[in-house]
């Protein structure tokens, strides 16, 4: 029972995630920047999980091993993720990005194998298999037109979003409460994307901000960031890195056919 509970956090994780490249073309739409969204994508999350953490008097506290992990996982691994995959959203469609940056299963299944001495069964590999099919008719079949920039930037962000998975298995980040980890991975990561701007700017912090973009970034801080990563990470901790990943492939679905039905995207 325990393991359908942590199959479901998954699924319902992907969904909310799949929602994000939507709202943030959105946002694109209204004349904010990638930057910006990604800036006020962690700042309101870090203030909405600040709120339920104070309400319900949990402690912040976490010790220098566990501070210098999220660190870690906050700046290699979910900052730079959300920098990256916003900016391929500038190049390529929400679809095509969502996919590629898919490509991070794969990476954390082969990772878990050697880190964690995870077992790949036949099922698992299976899966893999069909997923390099699937990127590869994709990429290389069809007429659609390719920007290697976009490409490239969604790619990098499987890399660093296969780095946040195997960092949150660890056992010391295990024993932070969920919420709280989520909150110093948030918070640090705004303060980096705040810094990014101010040197991209010339020292100066230039945020490029429009009142329709703010509430679809709003939607992407609560949706599609607190209530995602909560139950992501809450999935992680019950089926392990490389089963969550793989569920995880529901998102891609969901960003395809909302991108198709609103964004009216070519399916």
């Amino acid at each position: 029972m325990k393991r359908i509970t942590g199959i479901i956090y998954v699924v319902l994780s992907s969904a909310a995630f799949g929602i994000m490249p939507v709202l943030a073309k959105l946002a694109y739409n209204t004349g904010m920047d990638s930057l910006s969204v990604v800036f006020f994508r962690f700042f309101f999350a870090a203030i909405i999980l600040l709120l339920y953490i104070l309400y319900n008097k949990i402690s912040l506290y976490i010790n220098k091993r566990q501070a210098i992990l999220i660190v870690l996982l906050a700046l290699v691994g979910y900052a730079s993720t959300s920098v990256t995959l916003f900016l391929s959203y500038d190049y390529i469609s929400v679809g095509l990005a969502t996919t590629i940056h898919f490509l991070y299963p794969i990476i954390v299944t082969v990772a878990s194998f050697f880190i964690y001495k995870e077992k790949i069964d036949f099922k698992k590999l299976l899966a893999l298999l069909i997923s390099i099919l699937g990127m590869y008719l994709l990429v290389a079949g069809g007429n659609i037109s390719l920007d290697m920039r976009g490409i490239l930037f969604s790619f990098v962000s499987a890399i660093f979003y296969s780095i946040y998975i195997l960092g949150v298995s660890e056992p010391e980040v295990k024993k932070i409460n969920t919420y709280v980890s989520i909150f110093y991975v948030f918070m640090i990561s705004s303060i980096a994307i705040l810094t990014l701007i101010f040197f991209k700017n010339g020292g100066k912090i230039a945020l490029n901000i429009t009142s329709k973009g703010i509430v679809s970034v709003f939607f992407i801080a609560f949706i599609s960031t607190v209530v995602a990563l909560a139950m992501f990470v809450k999935g992680i901790q019950v089926v392990g890195p490389s089963a969550a990943s793989i569920l995880s492939t529901f998102e891609p679905i969901v960003s395809i056919i909302l991108g198709t039905l609103i964004l009216k995207e070519v399916l």
